[in-house]
């Protein structure tokens, strides 16, 4: 079963959405990406991914699962938040 997290982390995940902050997301495989959260999904199993506009040419958009972020760091000068450990 994947490991839920705890709703706080959760609210800082919909503000970042909300407000269009461009991120940095560390996974915990030690992987990076930079971009934009846009929502969460939620899929049978039950399994919460972030739905992610990943930096770059192409853009690219993915789902990374919620159990796997290990740091989300706001990018935006002002943000509502600095770096959240997961």
């Amino acid at each position: 079963m994947a490991k839920i997290i705890d709703c706080a982390l959760h609210d800082y995940i919909e503000v970042a959405c909300i407000y269009g902050y461009r991120v940095s997301v560390t996974l915990t495989s030690g992987s990076v990406y930079v971009g934009k959260p846009l929502t969460t999904v939620t899929e049978p199993g039950p399994r919460e991914f972030l739905h992610f506009q990943q930096e770059g040419e192409p853009i690219v958009e993915q789902k990374i699962p919620l159990d796997e972020l290990h740091t989300m760091t706001a990018l935006n000068p002002g943000a509502l938040f600095d770096t959240i450990t997961f």
